[in-house]
């Protein structure tokens, strides 16, 4: 389900309890959060917590499909696909560590890996993630 412009949404529950709700978006680090609902109506605040990476994605062409990764030692992955036109993203709630960032063009690495940590829910990091000429 999707939220309105100031993040609310509706929802009709089977029961009241216990559920985990996930949070996704094209600014939000994917994550999950438990949360416990009561009958009737009430509000949830989805407080996204983590830190915050901007990247400044920079194509040198427009063949293919080109998308972001995100990677980790242990092989943990996230990404997701960018235009083929210079782009600034921004996406918040990263958890805490160290990532891998890089661009990939048809599932093949086209760009140098920047590596950025982040320690806490303060953390920002600010990167240019650029397409190698072929």
């Amino acid at each position: 389900m999707e939220t309105d412009a100031a993040g609310r949404f509706d929802v009709t529950l089977a029961r009241p309890g216990d559920y985990r709700v996930f949070i996704s978006g094209d600014s939000v680090f994917s994550q999950s959060r438990a949360a416990s609902f009561d009958a009737g109506d009430h509000e949830w605040d989805s407080n996204i917590v983590g830190g915050v990476v901007m990247m400044d994605v920079i194509p040198s062409s427009s063949g293919g499909n080109l998308e972001f990764s995100f990677e980790q030692a242990g092989g943990s992955f996230w990404g997701g696909g960018v235009p083929n036109v210079r782009t600034r993203l921004v996406k918040r709630g990263v958890p805490a560590g160290t990532y891998q960032l890089s661009l990939k063009r048809n599932s093949q690495r086209v760009s140098d890996v920047t590596t950025v940590t982040i320690e806490d829910d303060r953390s920002t990091a600010d990167v240019v993630l650029r397409e190698l000429a072929r």
